[in-house]
C-alpha cells in the first residue's frame, strides 16, 4: 500500500479581489494563494506521504516573476523533504514555440531535498518500491491526437510490475466533469485542449489524479478518477466550492481517498433590493474576512455615493469590497429598445442586445458569452 498526497491548479500570481499590501509589496491574493500552499505543504509533513503529485498549473502565466518561483519553489521543497515529488506540466506551465524554451515549473526538478522532485513534459512511467505513477501532461489539440497519446499509454502499460499499484497523474479534461465557470466553458469549446473520453481512464488504473478543472469532483465510482480542485478560489464563480487537495491510500485494485479542505478565502454575493432596511439588513449578513460583491436594485435613481456609504456603515466586520452594482430599474424603464426594429434582428443579435444592456461595464464577460453563444449557435445549425 501507498500513501499519496494528490493537488494541483495552484495559480500562483492571481490578483484579481485583492489589494496591495504594503510590508511585503505583493498582492494579498497571492498571500492568500500562498497560505493555500501552506496548507497543502503542512499536511504532507503531518500525513508522511509515500509520494506527492501535483497534477499541473503552478502560475498564472507562464512566464511568472522571479518572486513567484521562489515562493513556489520554497514550499515544493518542503513537500520533497518529506517524500518524492512528481509534477505534470499544465496548460498554464507549458511553454509553445520551440524547443529551447522550457517550462515554467522545470527550475523545480534542479532544487536540493530529501527526495527527488521530477517535472514531466511527457507520457512517462515512474515506479517506487510501493507504486508507478504514469504521467500525462497537458497536451494541445493542435500538436497530439488521442489516437496517438493512447498509444503511447498502453505501450507503457505493458512494462507495468503487477505487484504495485497503478495510478495515472495528469492534467487534462476528461468527459463528463463539470467546469467551474463560463469562461473555461468557452475555452473548451474553442478546442484548444484534447478532451478525453473517461473510459480510458476506468480501466488498468487503481487511481486517477487529475488537474485543470478548479472543481473537485469524482468522475467514476469504477476507478477513482479525481479532480483536486484548486487550492483557492480563481474566479467569482468558484465562490460556493470548496478548495483543497486530496490524500489517498492506494493499493493493486484498491484505493481509499480524502478531501481535505485547504480553508480558502470565502466569497459572499449579497443580492438586496434598496429599501428602507437595507443598512440594517447588511448588518446581519456575516462577511468577516471574506471578498464581497453587492448587487443593489433600486426602483429610483439613488446615487452611488450614497449606497456606498450605507453599505460600509452595515456591513460589519473585516471584509474586501471587490465589487458593487446598482441595477436602476427606473433607467430600465426609460431606456426600451424604441425604433430598432426586433423583427428584423437575428437571435444572436438580440441576445447582444440584452446583454449590452443587462451589463454596460462589463464588456469581456459579455464577450466571452457572445462567442459561447455564437459557438453553440453554428453546432446548433450544423
Amino acid at each position: 500500500m501507498a500513501k499519496i498526497l494528490h493537488f494541483a491548479d495552484v495559480h500562483l500570481g492571481m490578483t484579481n479581489f485583492g489589494h496591495l499590501d504594503s510590508e511585503t509589496g505583493l498582492s494579498s491574493r497571492v498571500l492568500e494563494y500562498l497560505d493555500a500552499l501552506d496548507c497543502v505543504a503542512d499536511a504532507a509533513e503531518v500525513y508522511q506521504p509515500d509520494l506527492v503529485l501535483f497534477a499541473g498549473d503552478a502560475f498564472r502565466t507562464r512566464t511568472p516573476t522571479p518572486s513567484l518561483l521562489s515562493l513556489f519553489a520554497e514550499r515544493i521543497q518542503r513537500m520533497a523533504n518529506v517524500a518524492p515529488v512528481i509534477c505534470v506540466v499544465g496548460n498554464h506551465d507549458r511553454q509553445k514555440g520551440g524547443t529551447g524554451k522550457r517550462h515554467s515549473i522545470s527550475i523545480l526538478s534542479e532544487l536540493h531535498a530529501n527526495y527527488e522532485i521530477r517535472v514531466c513534459d511527457s507520457i512517462e512511467r515512474l515506479c517506487t518500491d510501493k507504486v508507478c505513477v504514469v504521467t500525462l501532461p497537458w497536451f494541445y489539440a493542435d500538436e497530439s491526437s488521442l489516437e496517438e497519446i493512447c498509444s503511447d499509454l498502453d505501450t507503457v502499460l505493458k512494462k507495468i510490475p503487477d505487484d504495485l499499484p497503478l495510478v495515472l497523474l495528469g492534467h487534462c479534461e476528461v468527459e463528463g466533469a463539470v467546469y467551474h465557470d463560463l469562461y473555461s466553458a468557452q475555452i473548451t469549446l474553442g478546442g484548444k485542449g484534447l478532451i478525453y473520453p473517461l473510459s480510458i481512464f476506468e480501466e488498468d488504473w487503481d487511481y486517477v489524479a487529475l488537474g485543470h478543472i478548479h472543481r473537485h469532483q469524482s468522475l467514476s465510482k469504477k476507478t477513482p478518477v479525481i479532480y483536486a480542485g484548486a487550492i483557492e478560489r480563481v474566479t467569482w464563480a468558484e465562490r460556493n466550492e470548496p478548495k483543497g487537495f486530496v490524500t489517498v491510500e492506494v493499493d493493486v485494485g484498491r484505493a481509499e481517498w480524502s478531501f481535505h479542505n485547504s480553508h480558502a478565502r470565502s466569497m459572499v454575493q449579497i443580492d438586496l433590493p434598496y429599501d428602507r432596511s437595507f443598512q440594517k439588513t447588511l448588518e446581519q449578513r456575516p462577511v468577516d474576512d471574506c471578498l464581497v460583491r453587492i448587487n443593489v436594485t433600486t426602483k429610483k435613481h439613488v446615487g452611488r455615493d450614497k449606497i456606498l456609504s450605507e453599505i460600509r456603515q452595515g456591513l460589519q466586520g473585516s471584509y474586501y469590497l471587490d465589487q458593487m452594482d446598482i441595477h436602476d430599474l427606473s433607467q430600465e424603464e426609460r431606456k426600451p429598445f424604441e425604433g430598432q426594429r426586433l423583427e428584423s434582428k437575428s437571435m444572436f443579435d438580440l441576445l447582444e442586445m440584452f446583454l449590452r444592456e443587462r451589463y454596460p461595464d462589463r464588456d469581456e464577460y459579455v464577450d466571452i458569452c457572445l462567442d459561447v453563444a455564437h459557438k453553440m449557435i453554428d453546432t446548433e445549425e450544423k
